[in-house]
């Protein structure tokens, strides 16, 4: 049971990280 939490928790850090990452590619850096 924590280790899924904690599997979950970590899965949707990767998401938040994976969806600023395609943020700051679409945003012109200036």
């Amino acid at each position: 049971m924590y280790f899924k939490i904690n599997y979950i928790r970590d899965f949707m850090k990767q998401k938040i990280i994976i969806n600023e990452a395609i943020f700051y590619e679409k945003t012109p850096i200036k």
